[in-house]
């Protein structure tokens, strides 16, 4: 639920304040239309999580970037699930989301995923990263493998339940669009810290990793020009260098994926592109949540308010937030399976692949 300075954006109508019948009209048109957008986004997203996963553990290899971006997507997916519920109980009408249970419960499941998602974008930039700028592979090993996905799961664990048994989680009528978070029944100092513990402070996280992500991005595109205009001695093979790295599988075929790729006419997304879209994503579509946010953690912190943000936040932020946030699984799909043009070769010409592939046999 959103309160905006006086009234509350995503109540019903018999709890808005009556001034006069234009605004009556206007609040209410406000309202449904935050409903809308967060409902159809949100099952957009679970559909296209559902498509993407589908599509990438079919055609495509099991490693560890695929497999952390299998992850990031499935919790993407099971958070709007969580908003799904919200707008559930935000509809009133609707007698088994009225509830203050189901409501605690939406909010376990939003902020649960949520910080999953946030920690799986930073194990996505960090294995790119470290492979392109150090030559490093994360979670190179099984047991590394085990110990960082088990910390992906068990650290947002760990918050959701002590919020939980501090009944932090809950009906927040001051805060939210139109899903469930932080309760109003604490504190306002308890209500700001746990704002940041649940999702601000992993965003800001994931925000300063994205921008050391891009100087990284940079750094590798001016080596590469300066690399060009050496003399053609100097210039290194793709194949010479998978040699002297001397590193079987996921490095090799992260540095050299998209050469090969070209070179049998279907190029994929490159490393950098990936990079770019999950940087472009949570920079545009959940900056308005954190702006949105952040203002709030700063009144609730030194109670005070920030002149002019009131209709800013009713007519503009509640709108972002609630179609950035919604749209999650949606932009992880339209950039790994739209614009990957091997995979969406894969997906979409499946006979001509086998036919191919039967001759390729026959002839051998």
């Amino acid at each position: 639920m959103a309160t905006s300075y006086g009234y509350d954006v995503t109540s019903p109508l018999t709890n808005i304040p009556l001034r006069n019948i234009s605004d009556i009209v206007e609040l209410e048109d406000l309202s449904m239309a935050v409903f809308i957008v967060t409902f159809v986004a949100s099952v957009i997203s679970i559909i296209s999580a559902i498509v993407f996963v589908c599509a990438f553990t079919k055609y495509r290899d099991c490693n560890t970037q695929n497999t952390l971006i299998i992850c990031l997507t499935i919790a993407n997916g099971l958070t709007c699930v969580g908003i799904v519920m919200g707008a559930f109980h935000y509809k009133k009408d609707i007698p088994f989301g009225n509830s203050g249970t189901f409501c605690l419960v939406q909010s376990v499941i939003c902020t649960y995923f949520d910080i999953v998602a946030d920690i799986y974008t930073l194990y996505v930039e960090v294995n790119i990263c470290s492979q392109l700028a150090f030559n490093y592979i994360f979670m190179e090993r099984r047991l590394a493998k085990i110990f960082y996905h088990a910390l992906a799961w068990s650290i947002p664990l760990i918050i959701v339940g002590v919020g939980w048994s501090r009944n932090a989680l809950g009906e927040s009528a001051s805060l939210d669009g139109s899903w469930c978070w932080i309760s109003d029944s604490i504190s306002d100092r308890e209500e700001w810290i746990w704002m940041v513990v649940t999702k601000q402070g992993w965003e800001m996280v994931v925000y300063l990793g994205t921008c050391f992500m891009f100087i990284i991005i940079g750094y590798q595109r001016f080596c590469r020009n300066t690399r060009r205009l050496l003399p053609s001695h100097y210039n290194v093979t793709t194949d010479e260098m998978s040699t002297a790295i001397n590193v079987p599988g996921e490095r090799t075929q992260l540095m050299t994926r998209s050469t090969s790729s070209q070179n049998r006419g279907y190029p994929t997304l490159s490393v950098n592109s990936v990079l770019v879209w999950v940087g472009m994503y949570f920079y545009f579509a959940k900056m308005w949540g954190t702006i949105r946010y952040g203002v709030h953690i700063y009144e609730l912190a030194f109670d005070g308010d920030v002149s002019g943000f009131g209709p800013a936040e009713k007519y503009f932020f509640i709108f972002a937030q609630s179609l950035g946030d919604s749209l999650q699984a949606t932009i992880t799909c339209c950039v790994f399976v739209l614009k990957d043009a091997e995979l969406r070769r894969k997906v979409c010409c499946r006979r001509a692949i086998r036919i191919e592939q039967s001759t390729h046999n026959h002839q051998t």
